[in-house]
């Protein structure tokens, strides 16, 4: 069905916008489109994140947009894929991170090797680094920390298997914190040797892990007569 056909399920109020937004010789700027609406700049950027939204998802009751974003020195605008939402462009990044797992992409790395331009991509992630994140191939904030915690006290660990010497301090996972706010690892009814074995693993690995400031045995850790 043409886009013409089409036309007479739109709004009145999406087809005007959309043909003074799709105007770019008359109205080169989003400061000449919002003037010509009565509208301001940021309504007008909002209100065109709105219609491609919605017209991603029901093409025949939104008009389509023209692209007005000034590319980057670094754009291949030929790449440029307007169809493409969040997860194409995960989809996408994922493939290409695939190519070679030992090599770490970087922008320039996929730039190179992607199917999309960087336009395409950044609407949605704004940073590369964001981008990756989402993608699942970065650590985000939060998984780095606990990274730094399992590797400081795996060396803790390493430590006691190769000295002969005990020390009481290197056993006091002691975590200083004068925050409002504190991180608590509750748990429960450990009932002493009774103790699932796989249970114990897993608490003990949670807590390395968490890092908390306080562990918190609600009761029951011990089995007597």
């Amino acid at each position: 069905m043409s886009k013409q056909a089409n036309r007479g399920s739109y709004r009145a109020e999406d087809l005007k916008f959309a043909s003074v937004y799709n105007d770019i010789a008359k109205f080169s700027s989003i400061g000449a489109v919002a003037k010509e609406l009565g509208l301001s700049p940021q309504t007008v950027k909002n209100r065109a994140v709105e219609l491609r939204k919605r017209r991603r998802d029901d093409p025949k009751k939104f008009p389509e947009l023209a692209y007005r974003n000034n590319p980057p020195l670094s754009e291949y605008t030929a790449k440029f894929r307007e169809d493409f939402g969040k997860e194409e462009c995960l989809a996408e990044l994922r493939r290409v991170a695939e190519i070679d797992p030992d090599v770490i992409v970087t922008r320039n790395y996929f730039r190179v090797h992607s199917q999309i331009s960087e336009s395409t991509w950044n609407r949605w992630f704004g940073t590369f680094e964001e981008y990756k994140r989402q993608a699942g191939i970065k650590l985000s904030r939060a998984q780095h920390a606990h990274e730094r915690h399992i590797a400081k006290h795996a060396s803790v660990d390493q430590y006691r298997e190769l000295t002969s010497e005990k020390r009481n301090w290197d056993d006091r996972y002691v975590r200083e914190n004068g925050s409002r706010f504190k991180t608590l690892v509750i748990g429960s009814d450990f009932h002493d040797v009774e103790i699932d074995p796989f249970f114990l693993r897993v608490w003990i690995d949670v807590i390395r892990r968490v890092q908390p400031d306080n562990v918190v045995f609600g009761g029951d850790v011990f089995d007597l007569p």
